[in-house]
């Protein structure tokens, strides 16, 4: 069956064997069960572990069922909807958190900009390079279609933009879940 899950497989090695010093995803579409196929793969304890999705009718066309118009008055509900269905799976009490230090921001409104690419991304340190891995479809759809996974050339400006992106989510209404100390 490689044909299917193969993809995520990979994704799920490269995390295992690159995380040393975090691992970040960023991708529109991103869910908490993505997450729960590729960050939870991690061996590294406490490193850090970030995640940046987004809302937008896009994204409402993925995962809700309805094809009402999304106005001012309900956009609220609807993120605050999408939101608790993402934190209470990442939540769950029956998972094994220990040594886990992840937290998953969304894009949506006003806040930072919105992004089409996916990455995978495992940050910099005194020995080592960052490392980026361009992936050619979102998480949800990994090991399904044709995809690519291609690393990055010159990973730097991606790391950079995550992280200036991260930065400008970094309100309560951006956060979707964050792993209690």
């Amino acid at each position: 069956k490689k044909g299917l899950s193969g993809g995520i497989e990979d994704l799920q090695k490269l995390i295992e064997q690159k995380d040393e010093n975090g691992a970040y995803l960023w991708d529109p579409y991103l869910s908490s069960l993505d997450i729960l196929k590729t960050l939870y793969y991690s061996k590294s304890a406490n490193v850090e572990l970030r995640a940046i999705g987004a809302y937008n009718e896009d994204v409402r066309k993925i995962y809700e069922s309805d094809d009402e118009e999304i106005d001012a008055t309900n956009f609220t509900e609807k993120l605050e909807n999408h939101i608790s269905k993402n934190k209470l799976l990442l939540g769950n009490p029956n998972h094994n958190n220990y040594g886990l230090n992840l937290e998953f921001r969304i894009q949506h409104s006003t806040f930072g900009w919105a992004f089409h690419d996916r990455f995978l991304i495992f940050p910099s340190s005194k020995l080592r390079r960052s490392q980026v891995y361009s992936l050619g479809t979102s998480i949800n759809s990994y090991g399904k279609k044709h995809h690519i996974l291609q690393e990055v050339s010159h990973p730097q400006p991606v790391v950079d933009a995550f992280n200036e992106l991260w930065e400008k989510l970094n309100h309560p209404d951006c956060l979707v879940w964050k792993h209690p100390k």
